[in-house]
């Protein structure tokens, strides 16, 4: 059984949050390929569910970050991306 390890601050920006969700849990999956989401909300004892927001708002910075910077709030972030996934997923329907 995992044991709760290590904690990421409560204080930081939701976007520092995620960042540090993000590459906490890849660098744990390049050490160990059976390392799992919930393994990584385990040990950082937080909800599965928060990390996996985090982990796609970390995705999506890469590719989005000037607009989701713009977000005061994680909710806006997270509607914001569900929005575009709903646009791309039409597209692709389109075609």
């Amino acid at each position: 059984m995992l044991q709760r390890k290590h904690s990421i601050p409560v204080k930081i920006s939701w976007i520092t949050r995620a960042i540090k969700t993000h590459n906490y849990h890849c660098e744990r999956v390049e050490h160990n390929p059976d390392w799992t989401l919930v393994d990584t909300a385990i040990t950082l004892g937080r909800s599965l569910g928060s990390i996996s927001e985090d982990i796609t708002i970390a995705s999506w910075l890469k590719t989005h970050e000037s607009k989701i910077r713009t977000f005061k709030y994680q909710r806006d972030a997270l509607a914001f991306i569900r929005e575009k996934k709903k646009s791309l997923m039409k597209a692709i329907d389109i075609d």
